[in-house]
């Protein structure tokens, strides 16, 4: 989890059911210390190609009363599976509506889900500044130029001599 400080977060619990959904639920409890619920779901045609997919996280706050709880866990136990919901058509909106029906849901915003990362050559170049002017030199004398690898997307990098040279100079 990038939480914007030097060094992303990494929680690591071992694997419990290998049900995906369990097994998040189960990080999320023991790592993060927050009881949740997650449901997901596959829509796969006959070519083993993926059509759909989604699901939900449903995480309770730490000032959720034992009847709010109790209303919540029986909602969750008698939903069905996310992938009937997606193949009857039910959009993220319409499945986190249906999951949370006993209670009030505002939708706050709705943006599309899509894999990115906010690396740049700027903030790896601010990466190996960083190192200081000794470290940077030994790169120079001994290696000639460097590569840095982000952790999350493993784009590589690279900077030259002459690029190290220049923040040197700097």
């Amino acid at each position: 989890k990038d939480l914007n400080m030097k060094n992303p977060y990494i929680g690591k619990v071992p694997i419990q059911t290998g049900e995906i959904g369990d097994d998040l639920a189960y990080y999320f409890m023991k790592s993060e210390q927050v009881p949740s619920v997650v449901g997901l779901g596959v829509l796969v045609d006959g070519s083993s190609m993926i059509r759909k997919s989604g699901g939900f996280i449903v995480q309770v706050m730490p000032e959720c009363d034992d009847k709010a709880l109790s209303v919540l866990e029986n909602r969750i136990a008698n939903i069905s599976s996310v992938t009937s919901m997606l193949e009857s058509g039910m959009t993220p909106e319409d499945i986190i509506k249906f999951v949370m029906q006993d209670f009030e849901v505002d939708i706050l915003e709705s943006i599309p889900v899509e894999y990115s990362c906010d690396c740049s050559r700027e903030r790896m170049q601010n990466a190996v500044a960083s190192l200081g002017r000794k470290e940077i030199q030994a790169i120079i004398d001994e290696q000639g130029e460097a590569e840095v690898v982000c952790h999350f997307c493993n784009t590589k990098h690279k900077f030259s001599k002459s690029d190290l040279e220049e923040l040197l100079d700097k």
